[in-house]
């Protein structure tokens, strides 16, 4: 099993809700075979280590401070 991480997104774009079925129709249908020799590298692969995985999120939301 794999976990992706994509970040840096636009939260205004709606480009990915918009045309998600044919994101996915697209990239499924490309040959993987190139990043055979260089996976890791090539996307940036991490081992399963909380740690790591952690410090590649960004930092966490501080919810706004309630008002008077």
């Amino acid at each position: 099993m794999w976990l992706a991480l994509v970040t840096k997104l636009n939260p205004d774009s709606h480009l990915l809700s918009g045309r998600l079925a044919e994101l996915i129709a697209q990239y499924r249908a490309l040959d993987y075979s190139a990043l055979d020799a260089g996976k890791d590298r090539l996307l940036n692969r991490l081992p399963n280590d909380w740690a790591q995985i952690k410090a590649c999120l960004p930092a966490p939301f501080s919810p706004a401070p309630a008002g008077p």
